[in-house]
């Protein structure tokens, strides 16, 4: 049964969070002719984090769902003035009335911004969550699909949130659903290291090895999705003398 976020999100244990969103409806993400959708997820993601209070550390985008790697600066987000607080909120949304008149340079009576102020410190609050990063990035996205196919309902599933700290620790991830025969890695540097393989080699084994190696120190244990290039995983965690286990990547 999945779990409410509010227990799966404790900044006290870790500030970074891998989170999972899956297009239902066996809609495209991107790919095929839908290859321009990726452009939207990678500017909404930038627009998205510019305003919040969470820092996109890596992202892999596939051709139904995407994985996002983010860090909740809650150091940042408490040194907001509630200026600053209703200005990073009318990037995204449109406020209410006292807030639009507040922008707009409006006197305000005690009460009025006493109110404004409570209001201030709920944004504040959302403004360094993850459901709402991930609510703000899906909607806008789903919206433009679904007026590209002319439908409407539900683009995205609930999205996986992985919060532990072996999990999202630099991992691997293998997309079967590439249908390119192709070797494709992508290292982003820093605390997070996504490494993105599509294989479809017999060799893919030691490739994938070879990939690993640079990084076996800091990737104990190491987290596995089911794949064919994993079937000598056992071998693989030998050769780099780590631990391994299996991740279930459709789960909360």
């Amino acid at each position: 049964m999945p779990k409410p976020r509010y227990t799966q999100v404790s900044l006290e244990a870790t500030p970074y969070y891998h989170c999972m969103p899956r297009c239902v409806r066996q809609s495209w993400l991107c790919g095929e002719n839908y290859e321009h959708r990726r452009q939207w997820l990678e500017d909404r993601l930038q627009e998205t984090s510019t305003a919040f209070a969470i820092d996109v550390c890596s992202y892999s985008i596939m051709s139904n769902h995407y994985h996002v790697v983010l860090h909740i600066n809650i150091n940042q987000a408490q040194t907001w003035s509630m200026d600053e607080v209703i200005k990073r909120w009318h990037q995204l949304y449109s406020g209410f009335a006292l807030s639009q008149r507040y922008l707009g340079g409006a006197s305000l009576g005690k009460a009025e911004l006493a109110t404004l102020n409570d209001k201030a410190e709920i944004w504040r609050e959302r403004l360094m969550n993850v459901s709402w990063l991930m609510r703000t990035v899906n909607e806008r996205i789903a919206r433009q699909a679904n007026a590209e196919d002319q439908c409407t309902g539900r683009f995205w599933g609930r999205f996986l949130l992985l919060q532990n700290r072996h999990t999202i620790h630099p991992g691997a991830y293998h997309d079967t659903h590439h249908k390119k025969i192709s070797f494709r890695k992508t290292i982003k540097i820093g605390f997070f290291i996504f490494i993105t393989v599509g294989v479809l080699l017999r060799s893919r084994q030691r490739r994938l090895l070879h990939s690993l190696s640079p990084i076996a120190m800091i990737c104990i244990p190491l987290p596995l999705i089911t794949g064919e290039e994993f079937a000598y995983h056992e071998q693989i965690a030998d050769a780099l003398n780590i631990d391994a286990y299996f991740a279930h990547p459709y789960h909360s």
